[in-house]
């Protein structure tokens, strides 16, 4: 992705709040990233920081999904297909 498009997508996916998305997919996606082991006192500048990295490893499509609790899955022919991630089907526990 060339600097242009990627600092338009990065100025367009910055509204909201959405860095624990963006932290879960940047570590299912690049779970070397140098982003992910520092430690950031302010999360504005850790949300842009890690939406800046997420932008060289995943697209606007699986980002936004990734937001809405889906998974982008590519198939063998190419072909991207979304899949809604499933809830627990156990209560959580209350304790006394």
């Amino acid at each position: 992705m060339d600097f242009l498009k990627k600092n338009e997508l990065f100025i367009k996916l910055q509204a909201g709040d959405h860095l624990d998305a963006d932290k879960a997919l940047l570590t299912r996606l690049n779970p070397k990233s140098k982003i992910l082991a520092q430690k950031f006192f302010d999360r504005n500048k850790e949300r842009k920081e890690v939406l800046y990295e997420l932008l060289d490893v995943a697209d606007e499509e699986e980002i936004l999904a990734s937001r809405s609790g889906k998974i982008i899955v590519k198939k063998a022919s190419g072909q991207k297909v979304a899949i809604v991630k499933k809830k627990s089907k156990h209560k959580p526990r209350k304790h006394k």
